[in-house]
């Protein structure tokens, strides 16, 4: 199987996740009370805080050390680390359930500590899956994994939905799908057993050290994702804590063509760098900006006009309270055109990024706790955006300094200024003919929201930039010859 078949699987991969949990929310959101669905929220906020802090980026180290020489050597390493870990966190466990229900001044990670506790560790365990089957080259894997589990999770949710159940039964939904992942695990070991005269003190250590740094990277993305929900947790009520949860739900179609497309773009970048042509690297650079302004741009714009529909469709007529929140949320995708860690890294600069990300988590928590005093929930929402807006000036002058040229060059402010004029003034012509013909609808709201949006895809793509468009015209000519050969 070729680099690229393996690169769409995954995709597909992950694209299937990321519906199933959109999928899963719109049920779980009608199903439980207000309380419960913050509850529930406040649960998988603590669990990704939590796999982040205790992983120290061994999924990275996986990548690393099992793609060499000494493979099987470091997989028995690798599996007593997992461990080991696995025992630490069961230790530590009831005192972050304590801090836990301090900060969101609730009892429910003490009374419920054993599920959330099973929960946190299964979802440790199944943080390294993917990268481990990527060294063995289990993409079949990856895939069984990604589909099955998340099949049963989703007939369990829609389950509990007819029966009005509360946040523990989700919770054990959700236990359910990562024993799936973690007996699938365990078929992956028992063809790969841990050896114990490969076990040693310093490759435990060494597997364990190296992934520190990466870790403390995810770990810095994570309490900036959300640094909003637990200021929130911690200061408002529980309502306010479901809708800035609801509220900040990031589309994800957005990140998955981000990562796709700029995990692409390293090696020719670095190549590049490492020539010191300059003038080629910005070329790049920008021609990638005004690729990801067509796809961006449109989608942004779409679902802040047809903001109203999207969180009714997406969690009900009881969180409208959510919708202006969601909106300036959605903000937030424009100032991510472009993913600057790829950047840093392809010019060997990770170390600046990893303080950035440290800058932006610190500029974010001192906005969001002024803000939230004034403003409440707005505040919070406000003060994401602007620490967004802050950071991306701040790496287009690191950029800008690198490549010896003026900031103004490196981002493409003309093209995303022209591309916001065009996409607001077709969907929001789109969505008042809408509104004037059959008032508010969701499923027309989203049809027209469908079809603006592809339909402004489309302007950019001959206004801006047509690389998307060729790509899918050349996509569609080759299965057309491909289907004329088989007939």
């Amino acid at each position: 199987m070729s680099n690229k078949s393996k690169s769409i699987l995954l995709l597909l991969s992950k694209a299937f996740s990321a519906m199933v949990t959109m999928g899963s929310m719109m049920f779980i959101a009608r199903g439980l009370s207000i309380n419960d669905y913050s509850e529930y929220r406040q649960v998988i906020t603590i669990v990704s805080l939590i796999v982040s802090i205790f992983s120290i980026g061994l999924p990275s180290s996986i990548l690393y050390f099992l793609t060499g020489k000494e493979k099987e050597k470091y997989l028995s390493n690798i599996y007593l680390g997992l461990s080991i870990l696995c025992l630490i966190l069961a230790i530590f466990s009831y005192p972050i359930m304590l801090l836990s229900n301090n900060n969101f001044d609730t009892k429910i990670f003490t009374e419920s500590y054993s599920l959330i506790s099973v929960l946190i560790i299964l979802s440790l365990i199944t943080s390294i899956l993917e990268n481990l089957y990527i060294s063995y080259n289990k993409i079949k894997l990856i895939l069984f994994t990604s589909f099955a589990p998340n099949l049963i999770y989703i007939i369990l949710v829609i389950y509990l939905y007819w029966n009005h159940s509360d946040s523990n039964s989700v919770v054990i939904a959700l236990i359910m799908r990562e024993l799936v992942k973690v007996f699938l695990f365990f078929k992956f070991v028992s063809k790969h057993k841990m050896k114990i005269k490969y076990i040693k003190y310093d490759k435990i250590k060494e597997v364990l050290f190296f992934g520190i740094p990466i870790g403390l990277s995810s770990l810095i993305g994570s309490l900036n994702t959300n640094i909003d929900k637990l200021l929130v947790g911690r200061y408002l009520d529980d309502r306010s804590f479901a809708i800035i949860s609801n509220g900040s739900y990031e589309i994800p179609v957005l990140s998955l063509v981000g990562i796709s497309l700029f995990n692409i773009l390293i090696p020719s970048l670095k190549h590049k760098l490492d020539l010191g042509n300059n003038s080629e690297v910005l070329k790049l650079w920008r021609r990638a900006g005004e690729v990801m302004i067509t796809v961006i741009i449109p989608i942004t714009i779409g679902t802040i006009i047809f903001a109203k529909e999207i969180i009714v469709f997406l969690f009900s007529n009881k969180y409208l309270d959510a919708v202006i929140i969601f909106q300036i949320y959605q903000i937030n995708a424009i100032t991510r055109i472009y993913i600057y860690g790829t950047f840093f890294l392809a010019a060997g600069q990770s170390k600046r990024y990893t303080q950035n990300s440290i800058y932006h988590l610190v500029n974010n928590f001192l906005l969001s706790l002024i803000l939230i005093n004034f403003l409440g929930v707005l505040g919070v929402a406000l003060a994401a955006v602007l620490s967004n807006i802050i950071q991306v000036f701040i790496q287009n002058y690191q950029i800008s300094k690198i490549l010896k040229v003026q900031m103004k060059n490196v981002f493409p402010y003309k093209s995303l200024s022209f591309a916001i004029m065009i996409c607001v003034s077709l969907t929001y012509l789109g969505y008042f003919i809408y509104m004037n013909l059959t008032g508010f609808n969701i499923l027309i709201g989203i049809s027209v929201m469908g079809t603006t949006v592809l339909l402004t895809m489309l302007v950019l793509n001959f206004l801006i930039n047509r690389e998307i468009l060729d790509y899918g015209i050349q996509f569609y000519l080759k299965l057309q010859s491909k289907f004329k050969l088989r007939n």
